[in-house]
């Protein structure tokens, strides 16, 4: 998936915060570990993308090697997954 121009890029960005910001509340929301939020968070979002998308399960792991790339550095603010 690749946005071409900054406005696309700012509603991607707007988008990732919101469901960052929802998925981090859940263990205090629901009791639930951090470990098992994260697990189901992640598989669910890799089932959401190849249901929607055309992605393949090649495309998703892909994608989480990237994400675990840019974790290394925990530059959060500057992460982007899509190019």
């Amino acid at each position: 998936m690749r946005h071409d121009n900054e406005q696309e890029h700012a509603v991607h960005d707007r988008q990732v915060a919101a469901v960052q910001s929802s998925v981090a509340q859940l263990p205090l929301r629901t009791g639930f570990a951090a470990e098992a939020v994260f697990e189901g968070a992640v598989k669910g979002a890799a089932i959401a993308l190849m249901a929607i998308s055309d992605a393949s399960a090649d495309d998703v792991a892909g994608m989480l090697e990237n994400i675990a790339e840019s974790f290394k550095s925990l530059d959060l603010p500057k992460m982007r997954v899509v190019q």
